[in-house]
């Protein structure tokens, strides 16, 4: 084995990254595989499903300006199932069950608890949630524990964005 220099190693690995990116056309402005783009490697996307797609279906939830009460300064949604199971309240869930509940006090509950996670897990994208809930089904108005997760991921435009979800949905 020859004895090298780490500036005459640098140097060798430096000439070669200059010979591939020769060889294959890339310029290193962020292109993948020899100079193609994503698409160029991948194809077209047989179909693209947004956040603001979800959100416009309903299939997630717009809390941000609640969660800005809360102290979130990022977009927050939640998923229509969390939103069914953890947050929505009627009168006649209200009648049916004599609990002082409502939707408002049920998404406070829920932002609540995903900002104390969020500060305990802040090193984290992904973080587990637990809070109790009264159920909306049948007569009890004992509440039960359920489990969520908060992730912060890119939104469509690659800006910062919490989802609320029940594990596995993601």
């Amino acid at each position: 084995m020859l004895a090298t220099s780490s500036s005459d190693k640098a140097s060798r690995i430096q000439a070669a990254s200059e010979q591939m990116n020769n060889d294959t056309g890339s310029d290193t402005t962020g292109t993948a595989c020899g100079g193609q783009t994503a698409a160029d490697f991948w194809g077209e996307p047989v179909s693209v499903y947004t956040r603001a797609d979800a959100l416009l279906d309903g299939n997630l939830v717009d809390v941000t300006a609640s969660a800005k009460e809360t102290g979130f300064r990022i977009p927050v949604a939640v998923t229509r199932a969390v939103w069914e199971d953890c947050i929505a309240w009627s009168e006649d869930d209200s009648r049916r069950k004599r609990a002082g509940q409502s939707e408002a006090g049920r998404l406070h509950d829920v932002l609540n608890m995903t900002m104390f996670a969020v500060r305990v897990g802040r090193d984290s994208s992904r973080v587990n949630v637990v809070l109790n809930r009264v159920p909306r089904e049948g007569r009890g108005v004992v509440a039960r524990t359920v489990r969520l997760v908060a992730t912060c991921g890119g939104g469509d435009n690659a800006e910062p964005v919490i989802t609320i979800m029940q594990p596995g949905e993601d």
